[in-house]
């Protein structure tokens, strides 16, 4: 049976395999500091924060599920201006068509259901030429 576990490794990997094409890339240091690792331009990297919200089973009698929240942030350093208008045009709007995509999240073989559609939590915003956008999502994973 899945686990809390498998669903931080799965989500790690769909996340790294729309941003790199392959799994083990560009996550940061940590998951919750505010600090980011230093970038340099061009530099692409993910944080994947993710805690459990309660338990919950109501679902099926047999089998109780951890309400799990997760948030992806994603960070690009820009090179000049027209590399940030190019990342926020077409890179950043096709990550947030598979993260925003519920079926992205259901075909993971963690997630017993998805709560509710995933969603971007804020706009995009640019720090110190930092290209950031959030996505929340809320799924029911089993109880191992």
């Amino acid at each position: 049976m899945a686990s809390y576990e498998d669903f931080i490794g799965q989500g790690k990997d769909l996340v790294s395999e729309t941003l790199f094409g392959e799994t083990g890339l560009g996550e940061m240091s940590s998951n919750l500091s505010e600090e980011i690792d230093a970038l340099s331009p061009g530099d692409l990297k993910y944080q994947f924060r993710a805690w459990i919200v309660g338990l919950e089973d109501g679902v099926d009698s047999n089998i109780s599920y951890w309400r799990f929240a997760a948030r992806v942030i994603v960070y690009y350093m820009v090179e000049d201006l027209a590399s940030e208008s190019g990342f926020t045009e077409r890179d950043m709007l096709t990550f947030q068509t598979t993260f925003l995509d519920p079926d992205s999240w259901r075909d993971l073989a963690s997630v017993y259901v998805l709560e509710a559609n995933p969603e971007t939590s804020a706009a995009p915003e640019m720090s110190g030429g930092v290209v950031s956008v959030e996505f929340e999502l809320l799924a029911l994973v089993p109880v191992d």
